[in-house]
């Protein structure tokens, strides 16, 4: 028994070339994390954006937590990550020398 005569040729055709795995997860349903991670990506934007964009995933951890949301800093931190949220990074700018600008020392 070949297997175009258990698939079919169409099936080949549209198989063809791609990984099993990927084929087997688009057609499945969206996982609790993702749900749950759609629902907390809301929540993390709006207290995000209330406090003026400068929340880390340390304090917008903390913050959601007081709000009555329960969420782990790692799954905050992973979630800003996602959606390209930052925080300001407070203290001194430092200043690098470029290699060849050395003013002082031996040579």
């Amino acid at each position: 028994m070949s297997t175009r005569t258990v698939w079919g040729r169409a099936d080949l055709q549209r198989t063809a070339g791609r990984p099993i795995y990927l084929l087997r997860g688009s057609s499945r349903p969206p996982s609790g994390r993702q749900l749950h991670d759609e629902d907390l990506k809301v929540d993390i934007v709006r207290v995000h954006k209330e406090n003026f964009n400068v929340y880390g995933a340390w304090t917008l951890w903390r913050q959601l937590n007081r709000a009555g949301i329960p969420v782990g800093r790692d799954h905050v931190a992973r979630l800003m990550n996602e959606l390209g949220l930052v925080g300001v990074v407070r203290g001194k700018q430092w200043k690098t020398m470029a290699v060849g600008s050395r003013t002082g020392g031996m040579d």
